[in-house]
């Protein structure tokens, strides 16, 4: 394990592989994007004669930085690393609009699932888990979030038999070095240590 800021739970060396493999791989995706929505929409203002290039490329610069700050604000909330406890849970439906004609309906998306965990430092963070990890989650359980992970490691109970992937967020067996879901290998099966 490789020690980073003072306060903050070590990262794990696979951990940090996968930090590096993954935002490589996600800032050729988001910069591909940002290059050809523009050129895009440019093409398709000179193919079309609807609208004029000067208009495809405002447009095209405006999902662009749109796309930027969503890549900015994902790579921030990945790199946080904290240590906590669960202090409450809670379900909470998502709705979204449609349009039918001029008629607006409100319809259901999908109902998130959220974990309320307040850190050693006294911030208050809230993780949605996938439906099958919610109920493995309790009120004072300890949680690690290492840097570069899109979700925490939840300290096991004895005779705890599942965990929660720390990449794709599903259930599975505690012992299994690999998360059958999304295939990550893990480096070190004995992250969850039993809590005391």
């Amino acid at each position: 394990m490789k020690d980073k800021d003072a306060g903050n739970p070590p990262t794990p060396d696979w951990a940090l592989k996968y930090r590096k493999d993954y935002h490589a791989y996600s800032k050729g995706w988001f910069i591909a994007l940002i290059l050809l929505i523009p050129a895009g929409l440019v093409v398709g203002a000179l193919v079309s004669g609807k609208y004029t290039w000067k208009e495809g490329l405002g447009s095209g610069i405006f999902f662009a930085v749109i796309l930027l700050l969503l890549m900015l604000n994902m790579f921030r909330n990945m790199d946080k690393s904290w240590k906590g406890r669960v202090v409450a849970k809670s379900t909470k439906d998502i709705y979204g609009t449609r349009t039918a004609g001029r008629r607006k309906k409100r319809v259901f998306l999908k109902t998130a699932y959220r974990v309320e965990v307040r850190t050693d430092a006294g911030r208050k963070e809230v993780v949605e888990v996938h439906k099958g990890a919610f109920p493995l989650f309790q009120e004072g359980d300890e949680l690690i979030k290492y840097k570069g992970l899109p979700f925490p490691d939840r300290m096991l109970h004895p005779g705890e038999t599942m965990r929660m992937c720390l990449v794709c967020g599903h259930p599975f067996d505690a012992g299994a070095s690999e998360c059958p879901s999304c295939r990550f290998k893990y480096g070190d099966t004995s992250l969850n240590s039993v809590s005391t």
